[in-house]
């Protein structure tokens, strides 16, 4: 990222030292008034005692290279940004409220992402699409997610009863080894068995619960941002990615050379940092739907983790790490609209400021970690606690 930082500050740099094109005129011996000569070169054109002069203009070889560099690295930039609104849009949505949403300008932003606008990212495989929002239309993609989920139920559902099937055996076994002990210090290690069985049982009846609570937490979380979204854009705020990129747009269809370059380079590190977020949440959603399917297993690998005499924070790192995909979200959402959604203006007249702005959103979360001394680290790496 920093390189891509200090690249738009040389490109920039040097679109203010080179000019765009040449500008090439023989005077003649005519002699020009300031304003006169401010009017030919503003506007390439003056009329001076009924005679006309023009500036013919030159492309330079400068500018015709960066022209050449821009029609390579536009076109990727645009796939990349459709092929994103194309995915999330057929999803369906679940705000759509917004002047600026998704449901109304079509483009994928990391503004209708972090609020909830898509439900192709929504993690709770016990919604349905059409739970959320009765008058979606089915396509692929909905078919697809509502599918995900309902097989993670199952997955889940079947994990959960071999569960209880095992710490059942687990029980009967235990209760005889412990008759059967007769020395003070097996029956000391039985009872600790036991101890460890009913937390692991507990874990797997009270888990469900907790989803539900967190879940619950974060959807009342969402909906206080939303709400303060609406009303922060009625009084004048705006989302500034879509008017960014509809300025850039519009600079890359009027410019030529450098600067046509420079805004198409600020353009592809705006989608590049927009496919990073969508590259994230969709991992979250991933993580989520495996931490729900496989929390009995977690309940059964402490257990004999446990029994084994091995230290064992499995359930523990389940715990975290669901709290912190689900959080992700309301955080993300809260922390743009305090320090973006309010700077709009800032950001629309700057884009480069943009940038580092969204930038910053997405390594928020790693300072937050930092600072309490918290590593997630990969969803399956909670069999090692």
């Amino acid at each position: 990222m920093k390189k891509i930082s200090i690249g738009l500050l040389i490109i920039i740099i040097i679109n203010f030292i080179f000019s765009n094109f040449v500008l090439a005129t023989s005077t003649d011996g005519m002699t020009y008034s300031k304003d006169s000569y401010h009017k030919l070169v503003n506007e390439g054109e003056i009329e001076i005692n009924g005679t006309k002069r023009s500036l013919e203009i030159t492309q330079s070889t400068l500018g015709s290279i960066c022209g050449i560099l821009f029609s390579c690295v536009n076109p990727f930039a645009l796939t990349v940004s459709t092929l994103m609104s194309k995915i999330s849009n057929d999803g369906g949505f679940y705000y759509t409220e917004s002047e600026f949403g998704a449901s109304k300008n079509g483009w994928f932003t990391v503004a209708s992402l972090v609020f909830g606008e898509y439900l192709l990212f929504n993690a709770r495989p016990y919604q349905r699409a059409v739970d959320l929002n009765p008058d979606i239309e089915s396509t692929k993609i909905v078919e697809l997610q509502d599918n995900i989920k309902s097989r993670t139920i199952a997955f889940f559902e079947l994990l959960r009863y071999v569960a209880i099937a095992a710490f059942l055996v687990l029980l009967i076994i235990t209760g005889i080894f412990l008759a059967l002990a007769d020395v003070a210090e097996d029956i000391a290690r039985y009872k600790e068995v036991l101890k460890t069985w009913f937390i692991a049982l507990l874990f797997i009846f009270i888990i469900p619960f907790f989803i539900i609570i967190i879940d619950h937490i974060a959807d009342i979380l969402m909906n206080i941002l939303w709400k303060i979204r609406i009303a922060l854009e009625n009084n004048g705020y705006s989302s500034f990615e879509i008017e960014i990129m509809n300025n850039l747009f519009k600079s890359m269809d009027s410019y030529g050379g450098i600067k046509v370059l420079a805004y198409g380079i600020e353009y592809s590190a705006f989608v590049f940092l927009q496919a990073k977020f969508f590259i994230k949440y969709g991992i979250r959603l991933i993580n989520i739907l495996l931490l729900i399917a496989l929390y009995p297993v977690c309940a059964i690998m402490h257990t004999f983790n446990k029994i084994k005499g091995e230290s064992s924070k499995i359930l523990e790192n389940w715990i975290v790490k669901y709290f912190m995909n689900v959080i992700m979200q309301p955080s993300h959402a809260f922390l743009y609209l305090l320090f973006i959604f309010t700077a709009s203006q800032i950001a629309v007249n700057a884009p480069l400021l943009a940038i580092l702005f969204i930038w910053a959103l997405l390594w928020s979360e790693r300072v937050f970690k930092a600072m309490f001394n918290i590593n997630t680290g990969k969803v399956l790496s909670i069999f090692k606690g």
